[in-house]
């Protein structure tokens, strides 16, 4: 199995609980921003999957850009999300 499998299969045990928590907390914000985390994790592994899958042969600076920003639009989420949950 490569690394990129198992990333996703990791994030694929973590996605239902953290859309269920979202779902049973009474803030409809954590919600919103529990499902919008699933949408930005997943739009940052694909980012990093096609970098990957691509290098050595056709790696470019556009696409490594993309998955910075991917991550970086992740973790923003995340960190948005857990303080939503310490409010």
């Amino acid at each position: 199995m490569t690394i990129m499998n198992e990333l996703w299969e990791r994030w694929r045990t973590l996605r239902d609980p953290v859309l269920a928590f979202g779902a049973a907390h009474p803030s409809g914000h954590v919600e919103q921003l529990s499902g919008a985390l699933a949408t930005d994790v997943s739009n940052a592994l694909t980012s990093v999957h096609w970098l990957v899958h691509d290098l050595p042969e056709s790696w470019s600076a556009e696409a490594l850009e993309t998955a910075k920003k991917d991550h970086t639009a992740a973790r923003k989420r995340a960190d948005e999300l857990l303080a939503a949950v310490r409010d």
